[in-house]
């Protein structure tokens, strides 16, 4: 599945390069240092060419013979944006990685990078030796929709083989919670979440030692959630997990690399949690520094002994307003799952995906400013007790 040309010229084995914008712990760094590399990115770039106008996008056709002649096309048609600039960093074999970012930033990019979709523009993936990948990606991924879940696992057989191993059939589809009147019905029958469970039954029974799953838990149901917990937790091999759902992270990853937009890429230790609590302290030392410099010869102002009425309300508020956006964020989530919605009414589709995508931005901004409000108040409690 993966090509050889992906794997550079540079030893696997070689010296790794610190990721950028991130500093692995020394007890972290000794808790890894006896695994052996799945993977290394090794100073991977990755840089598009965005058309706005459609004036100047009619001009895409162009493009390549500009380029043969000056070697790049004109500035004024186009503006650059970084997926990823000169990024490096290691996946160790038996890691669960999450990998997260908003929508845009490139994630999608660095997975098809990782698995041979998209050529990079420079730097290389060097990949471990015996890996066996299988991908989860609910968008590329088609089932046939006259085919039944049960052919759709055997090919007309009885008999699944599950990494290897054989199991009845009827026998695995009761593990992804399929009730048996589903078992010979048209892949076309089922709802979203019933073939999203179907695709993960599919491959999670690929042979593999390296598992890449792109947003598994949507359009997923509590029992199923529940369900994907359990077998991840269990699998025998590396992971990496590209997902918004920051509970669900927080109980798989040993590690975070988060997608930081223009290129950057940084790398925590721990869960969602933890790299919320690495990430600000360092986002925050910056501007202290600045004041400091200025005040040259004037002690630092003391920070505020209580939080201002404003603070307070807000957070007081804001847990009402988490519980609104998880409850428009799941009512988006059931009604672009249903499979009529797009050809019944496009323009509605395309509204509620737009919305989506501003609900989970506005949910992430939320969630982080509710956590740096309530941190705020317990240290002042404390500081006050």
């Amino acid at each position: 599945m993966w090509s050889d040309r992906r794997v550079m010229d540079w030893p696997l084995d070689a010296p790794a390069d610190r990721c950028a914008g991130g500093e692995s712990s020394a007890a972290a760094a000794a808790q890894r240092a006896d695994r052996e590399p799945a993977i290394r990115v090794h100073n991977l770039s990755k840089c598009y060419l965005i058309y706005d106008r459609p004036q100047d996008r009619l001009k895409q056709s162009i493009v390549p013979r500009l380029q043969r002649l000056i070697g790049k096309p004109p500035q004024r048609y186009y503006r650059e944006f970084w997926a990823l600039r000169d990024v490096s960093f290691e996946v160790r074999k038996g890691e669960t990685v999450g990998v997260i970012g908003r929508n845009g930033a490139g994630k999608s990019t660095l997975l098809g990078v990782m698995t041979g979709a998209i050529p990079p523009d420079s730097g290389g993936v060097g990949l471990g030796a015996n890996l066996m990948p299988a991908i989860f990606d609910q968008r590329r991924i088609a089932l046939d929709p006259d085919a039944s879940p049960w052919e759709t696992l055997t090919g007309g057989g009885d008999t699944v083989f599950v990494q290897g191993r054989p199991r009845h059939v009827a026998s695995y589809l009761k593990d992804f919670l399929f009730e048996e009147r589903q078992f010979k019905a048209k892949v076309s029958t089922l709802s979203g979440g019933e073939r999203n469970r179907l695709l993960l039954a599919k491959v999670l029974a690929q042979p593999s030692n390296l598992l890449i799953l792109d947003e598994p838990t949507n359009d997923l149901d509590i029992e199923t959630l529940d369900l994907l917990e359990e077998v991840l937790s269990d699998y025998d091999g590396t992971l990496l997990l590209v997902s918004h759902d920051r509970d669900f992270l927080d109980r798989l990853v040993t590690t975070v690399i988060a997608v930081e937009g223009n290129g950057a890429i940084a790398e925590y230790v721990g869960g969602y949690s933890d790299y919320l609590r690495q990430r600000r302290p360092q986002a925050a030392a910056k501007p202290v520094a600045k004041a400091t410099t200025k005040a040259v010869g004037r002690a630092p102002a003391a920070p505020s002994e209580r939080m201002n009425f404003k603070e307070r309300r807000e957070l007081d508020s804001l847990p009402g307003t988490i519980a609104n956006l998880e409850a428009e964020k799941v009512a988006l989530e059931a009604a672009l799952a249903d499979p009529t919605f797009y050809p019944r009414d496009r323009t509605g589709f395309e509204t509620a995906s737009t919305r989506h995508r501003e609900v989970i931005a506005a949910l992430e901004a939320a969630e982080e400013r509710w956590l740096v409000l309530a941190e705020r108040a317990e240290t002042l409690a404390r500081g006050n007790g």
